[in-house]
């Protein structure tokens, strides 16, 4: 239970850092590079599915940070 609440207290986090880069590139552009917001994305995952990439499935409390 408690490896679960990590893992989503470190998605959020990954979340926030993700779209703060995102709103920092925004400004009146229509387009937005995800690339850099993507790579400040710590845990590999999440970051795989940011950008939809498919991920293998980590096996109960493994680690997948960057």
């Amino acid at each position: 239970m408690l490896q679960k609440l990590d893992n989503l207290a470190q998605s959020l986090d990954g979340i926030t850092t993700y779209v703060g880069r995102l709103a920092e590139d925004a400004g009146a552009q229509c387009r937005v590079d995800t690339h850099a917001a993507v790579a400040a994305v710590r845990q590999r995952s999440l970051a795989a599915a940011l950008v939809g990439a498919q991920h293998g499935s980590e096996g109960s409390g493994d680690a997948d940070f960057l």
